[in-house]
């Protein structure tokens, strides 16, 4: 924070020096007018996380509208406002996991509902594993057991957006669990592996 400051303080004495006044006022226009866009989407999300049309709210009624009840929905922490919508945690099965090496492969649960701030500390459900080869063997990519089947984002405008970790009507994220069904495939002296995604019906 106090290099920050310094370097605001350096950046301003650097425009009042500039003998230019056409430079000096094209320069401090931008700053204003990216401090007022930057502050503008803050004060909108605030508006928006105060009513019903939240990503919060969104977000709930969506889960209660199509997650069946009995759906067994994984939450990356404790529900608590600044992470989780306000559905109905009484109707599901919730698996709280602050990791996904704590998520035994064979057992995920059925959705998971996640926050932007948390979003990123999914990794392997989330993300696929690229193609390898190794000797005769192409395998194809280990995709991950999640899809993304709605997201419900924060208010941004142009280059103007909230930061993650402020919690300010932030953007939310739920993905499906997919079954991937494989079969292999003679190519040659090799074997190429195919893999179907299947996505788990509602019960």
């Amino acid at each position: 924070m106090d290099a920050l400051a310094l370097a605001c303080l350096l950046a301003a004495d650097a425009v009042c020096s500039l003998k230019s006044r056409w430079i000096k006022t094209a320069v401090l226009l931008l700053v204003f007018m990216d401090c007022g866009l930057r502050s503008w989407v803050y004060l909108r999300n605030f508006q928006i996380d105060a009513g019903p049309r939240s990503t919060r709210e969104q977000a709930a009624d969506w889960i209660e509208a199509n997650i069946p009840a009995g759906a067994s929905v994984g939450l990356p922490r404790y529900p608590q406002p600044a992470h989780t919508p306000p559905f109905r945690y009484d109707r599901y099965h919730l698996v709280v996991f602050e990791k996904p090496e704590m998520l035994k492969s064979g057992d995920y649960p059925d959705f998971l509902v996640t926050d932007a701030a948390n979003q990123s500390g999914l990794g392997k459900l989330l993300e696929p594993v690229y193609m390898t080869y190794t000797g005769p063997v192409f395998s194809a990519p280990k995709l991950p057991p999640y899809r993304l089947v709605r997201e419900f984002r924060s208010y941004r405008l142009g280059w103007g957006e909230i930061q993650a970790e402020d919690f300010i009507n932030s953007s939310f994220y739920i993905y499906q669990k997919v079954v991937r069904e494989e079969s292999k495939k003679k190519v040659g002296r090799g074997t190429t592996v195919f893999l179907k995604a299947k996505t788990v019906p509602r019960k």
